[in-house]
C-alpha cells in the first residue's frame, strides 16, 4: 500500500471520527435548578416553574413537564449547572417551544452560555416544536446554562382551563457541536443522544425514510 494511500485513509478516518464525536446535549427545561412542579398554571409563581404537559395531540409526550413563566414574574432567569462543562468552540442551539392561542407580538427568550447567548423569537405555533437554530461561539468552557424570559407575546394554549396572563412555555434545549445539523432531534433521536449512541443525522432528526 502506498504512503499516499495510507495518508488518505487516515484523513478519512479522522473526518469520520470527528463527525461521530460531536458533543450533543439534550437539556429538559423543566429540569433547570429549583423549578417546582405543578399540575396546573401557577400564575403567582415568582419565576420559572415546571408545568405538567398532558396533551399528546398538543405535542407533549404524555404526562411530562415543560418550563413555564408568566408575565407578572419578578425573576425572569432560570439556571442549570451542566453535568459536565461545555468545551470552548462553536455550537448550534435549538429550542423546543409552544406558541400561544392569542398573541399580538413575538415571544422572546434567551439561552445563555457564559458570555454567549442564543436569542429565539416566535409566535403562532400551536404545539411544541423546534425553532430554527442559533449559532454561538464559546471562548472558554461553560459550566452553566441560563434561560431568560425577554418578552411575552401572548397567552392561552387551547386548553379547557386557561389563565389570563401572557405565558412562555419551553420544553427542551438542544446543543450540538455538529454544525451540519439543521433540525432538533425527534423523540427517538433524543433517546439515542441521551444513551450516548451514534446515529446518522437523518435518524436523529426523525427524517430517515
Amino acid at each position: 500500500m502506498s504512503r499516499r494511500l495510507c495518508l488518505s485513509i487516515v484523513l478519512i478516518l479522522l473526518a469520520v471520527s470527528s463527525a461521530h464525536g460531536a458533543d450533543r446535549r439534550v437539556i429538559e427545561a423543566e429540569e433547570f435548578d429549583g423549578l417546582v412542579r405543578y399540575p396546573y398554571h401557577k400564575e403567582d409563581a415568582r419565576g420559572w416553574y415546571a408545568r405538567e404537559s398532558t396533551c399528546r395531540s398538543y405535542g407533549a409526550v404524555g404526562r411530562g413537564y415543560h418550563a413555564q413563566i408568566h408575565e407578572n414574574a419578578v425573576d425572569p432567569v432560570a439556571s442549570k449547572r451542566l453535568a459536565r462543562p461545555l468545551p470552548a468552540g462553536k455550537y448550534r442551539v435549538f429550542l423546543r417551544v409552544a406558541g400561544n392561542n392569542w398573541q399580538d407580538r413575538d415571544n422572546i427568550v434567551e439561552v445563555g452560555l457564559g458570555e454567549a447567548a442564543a436569542r429565539f423569537e416566535w409566535r403562532g405555533r400551536g404545539r411544541f416544536d423546534w425553532r430554527p437554530f442559533r449559532e454561538v461561539e464559546l471562548s472558554r468552557p461553560v459550566a452553566e446554562i441560563t434561560l431568560k424570559a425577554v418578552q411575552f407575546g401572548g397567552k392561552g394554549f387551547r386548553h379547557l382551563y386557561e389563565g389570563n396572563l401572557r405565558t412562555l412555555a419551553i420544553d427542551t434545549i438542544y446543543i450540538t457541536s455538529d454544525l451540519s445539523e439543521a433540525a432538533g432531534p425527534s423523540a427517538e433521536g433524543t433517546s439515542l443522544i441521551e444513551l450516548g449512541r451514534e446515529a446518522p443525522l437523518e435518524v436523529l432528526s426523525g427524517q430517515a425514510k
